[in-house]
């Protein structure tokens, strides 16, 4: 059986391989100008997807402006009177290196000046304090 590879993982074998990884908006947006020249269809909204990667150990991916820049090129390049709608997804570049922490509250206590909460796991007095306990 295969172990199937993380995308950190086929990037890191990409880069052991003396290739570096590249942006490619640009080769995508090209495909959609072709489809546009061979249909003479021209989309209300071109999602050009997701890609934009996070911080990986390791990896620093290129800044974010380069991304933008190329998706800019890309665009330039189809050449249409009208510009469609542009989306995109980026979640991960967003969102990876967040966190979330779910607790259960076991014990509230209010006083004149703070309020006493103990949260399993978590001492937190007055929103000033965070200890584990």
């Amino acid at each position: 059986m295969v172990k199937s590879k993380s995308k950190l993982d086929v990037i890191k074998i990409i880069k052991d391989t003396g290739w570096e990884p590249q942006i490619s908006f640009s080769k995508g947006i090209s495909e959609v100008g072709n489809i546009i020249k061979k249909t003479k269809i021209v989309p209300d909204v071109i999602n050009i997807g997701g890609g934009f990667p996070s911080i990986y150990p390791d990896l620093r991916p290129e800044p974010l402006d380069n991304y933008l820049d190329e998706i800019k090129k890309g665009l330039r390049n189809l050449k249409l009177e009208k510009m469609p709608e542009i989306f995109c997804e980026p979640g991960r570049a967003i969102v990876a290196e967040a966190g979330s922490t779910i607790v259960k509250v076991v014990l509230k206590k209010k006083q004149k000046l703070y309020m006493f909460v103990i949260l399993q796991g978590l001492y937190l007095q007055g929103l000033v304090n965070l200890i584990k306990v």
